[in-house]
């Protein structure tokens, strides 16, 4: 039924890639966590003192934890507003080559050298770091087909544009029905036994954070991402969603654009 969704959508690519963008990210990591956040099943909100909004989560520094925090593909990078996302979806091994991460390291005010390439392009395109600017030019390119030379290069040097031309899938309105479908056969199929594992696994389940009282709901949270991870991992090993690459110094992860 899911393949069959993605066989009406407007790209050429693959049935197993887009249902790697759709089903592992958009829908595991979205639309679905969601649907658990909706039936009080996990949080996904913790407003700090300081007025930050995120959760807090701990692991211990040891090789088989560390394939459940970063070594799981269960890790989105989005860099968005209102009208555009150009993101990535994949593992947490390292410095993903992506435009989220640029922007959060130009925040910080310390490029490394691997992105200095990236930050200049940026400011040759565009000015500097505004995120607006340069998602407003990449729903120009998609839709219209027009482009500055300075954007395109910045898209070609972040992969997500290849010889003047978007490389990556491009998911729009015209995708929306076939995407909200493949969410509700994924609900059908296991919504309820999702619900019902982080329910009573959140505070059962022998770890420290069940010990020292943390909130069951935010427990939740960590447990769905590895939960969805471990399935992701599964799809990938069995080749019925495509399986992204390794790169030295930033983990795996494929590409993708959405229009709103």
């Amino acid at each position: 039924m899911l393949y069959r969704c993605c066989e009406r959508l407007n790209n050429s690519f693959s049935t197993q890639c887009n249902l790697y963008h759709i089903l592992c990210g958009m829908i595991f990591d979205g639309f679905f966590f969601d649907y658990l956040n909706g039936r009080g099943a996990l949080a996904t909100k913790n407003l700090h003192p300081s007025g930050l909004d995120y959760l807090s989560v701990i692991y211990e520094k040891c090789e088989s934890l560390e394939k459940l925090s970063t070594g799981t593909l269960c890790s989105y990078n989005r860099l968005t507003n209102k009208s555009c996302a150009l993101q990535s979806f994949g593992d947490a091994m390292g410095d993903r080559f992506d435009f989220y991460r640029l922007f959060r390291l130009m925040e910080k005010g310390a490029v490394p050298e691997k992105f200095a390439a990236g930050a200049s392009l940026l400011q040759k395109a565009i000015g500097g770091s505004d995120k607006d600017a340069l998602l407003a030019q990449t729903v120009t390119l998609v839709q219209n087909g027009h482009y500055l030379p300075e954007v395109m290069e910045l898209l070609e040097c972040f992969g997500y544009a290849q010889n003047g031309e978007i490389s990556v899938p491009v998911y729009t309105q015209t995708d929306k029905p076939a995407i909200i479908e493949m969410e509700h056969i994924v609900e059908g199929c296991i919504g309820t036994a999702m619900l019902d594992t982080l329910m009573e696994l959140s505070s059962t389940i022998n770890i420290t954070a069940v010990q020292h009282g943390v909130d069951k709901l935010e427990i939740a949270n960590e447990l769905y991402h590895i939960v969805f991870g471990s399935i992701n991992e599964y799809l990938a090993a069995r080749r019925i969603v495509e399986t992204p690459q390794y790169i030295q110094g930033e983990g795996r992860c494929l590409k993708c654009i959405e229009i709103y």
